[in-house]
């Protein structure tokens, strides 16, 4: 006996072609990370029946994130190639061998080419597609592999490329993979790579640009890369080591608006002092593991001078290194202490003991820790200087809304809590 087709399904099969091209790129997330994903939620498409299949099948966009590994067997390559007819592809290709899926709870071993088969039957399927490459990501393998791969695709002709990503398993040196002729990325991301590469017209057009897991770098070869970022807007740089000489010249990066700097583990981070950008307008700290605070006001100070948005995200700093660290932050309009452990608080109330403190730009401070009352108080009564109009405080479940300032002391404020009610802390 077959089983009887329900009233919602009919509705779906008579869908008209454009919704559901609509509904399956909704669940086709060109942004998801997990590659296999991706490849999972197409496989499950379309074989739910032959109309979606056909559906699917002349989507484009939808077969635009392209996964080559040695998993993959080239005809399998080759037919999402041919489904994306004349649009532009995402592209991730990986020497890593996926050994074994998991698909709807059901685990299976996959067979694989070995390394030289995948190089010249699958990766060479890309050379005619690779002109509407759009975006670019090579890694998840060990660094000699990832040389062979970029040998290879630097002979495929580039066109629309924008956005390049390396990554390697391994931290043994090798110095810098080639690239394909004339690629101009607006975003560059290395990790475990050396972005080294002797083309000044490489790094003329990133707009973004992301540094991780690098220990053996120098700063002259460091600050020559930044230099050439003339069009720099955001930099990342995440578990970066660098020696630095005492007279070390400085890298200046007039547009870099945003600064991302993330630490693992205790390192060397005085490099970071000889990087000026004028323009920052949000600097990102994040400290965790065995990564701390320390040395963090001592090392970088312009960067904390500068920024007028600071976010600190760290489980390991003493109250001495928090309260520096805030109180360089002489331009900042927010200030967010997010996950910062033990309780920030305490740092804040230690700016009262600095002669001269004074925060004149802040308007938003916001700490993601659960407060007491009497805790918000003691806030309050921190001087932030004579011109202070802040908008809003978040600290914890606190939320301060409106205040008056007494010779650069708040002397009231209107504090709401969760329970919706307002009160009044008088100083």
């Amino acid at each position: 006996m077959s089983t009887p087709i329900l009233p919602n399904s009919v509705a779906a099969l008579r869908l008209p072609t454009e919704i559901l091209a609509a509904i399956f790129l909704d669940v086709v997330d060109p942004n998801e990370a997990d590659w296999l994903e991706v490849i999972n939620a197409r496989r499950r498409i379309i074989y739910v029946c032959t109309r979606w299949r056909a559906v699917a099948s002349s989507t484009p966009a939808l077969w635009s994130k392209i996964y080559v590994a040695p998993t993959f067997l080239p005809s399998f390559i080759g037919e999402c190639l041919s489904k994306t007819s004349s649009a532009a592809i995402v592209l991730k290709v990986s020497p890593h061998v996926i050994r074994t899926i998991e698909d709807s709870g059901v685990r299976r071993t996959l067979k694989f080419l070995p390394f030289q088969d995948f190089l010249d039957r699958t990766v060479e399927l890309l050379r005619p597609h690779f002109p509407r490459v759009r975006s670019l990501e090579v890694g998840d393998g060990y660094k000699s592999h990832i040389f062979e791969v970029m040998e290879r695709l630097a002979t495929f002709s580039v066109g629309c490329l924008s956005s390049l990503r390396l990554s390697a398993s391994d931290t043994y040196s090798m110095g810098s993979p080639p690239l394909p002729l004339g690629i101009q990325p607006t975003g560059l991301s290395v990790r475990r790579v050396e972005p080294l590469w002797n083309t000044p017209e490489l790094y003329g057009a990133v707009t973004t640009l992301s540094l991780a897991r690098l220990s053996w770098l120098r700063w002259p070869d460091l600050q020559l890369v930044l230099q050439s970022c003339s069009s720099l807007q955001e930099l990342r740089l995440s578990n970066v080591q660098c020696s630095t000489p005492l007279d070390a010249g400085r890298a200046i990066l007039r547009n870099v608006a945003a600064f991302k700097l993330r630490y693992e583990t205790k390192a060397d981070r005085r490099f970071v002092g000889f990087i000026e950008m004028p323009s920052l307008q949000l600097f990102e700290l994040v400290a965790c593991g065995s990564g701390t605070l320390d040395g963090v006001a001592r090392d970088m100070p312009n960067v904390l001078r500068t920024a007028a948005n600071v976010l600190v995200e760290t489980d390991q700093y003493n109250v001495d290194e928090l309260t520096d660290l805030v109180a360089l932050c002489t331009s900042a309009h927010t200030i967010n202490l997010r996950e910062c452990r033990p309780l920030p608080y305490k740092a804040l109330l230690g700016l009262r003991l600095i002669p001269g403190f004074s925060l004149p730009l802040l308007r938003v401070l916001k700490i993601s820790d659960s407060l007491t009352s009497d805790d918000a108080a003691a806030l309050l009564a921190v001087p932030f200087g004579g011109d202070l109009v802040v908008n809003e405080w978040v600290l914890g479940d606190w939320i301060c809304v409106q205040w008056r300032l007494v010779d650069g002391q708040i002397s009231s404020a209107v504090v709401e809590g969760d329970s919706g009610k307002a009160g009044f802390l008088v100083r």
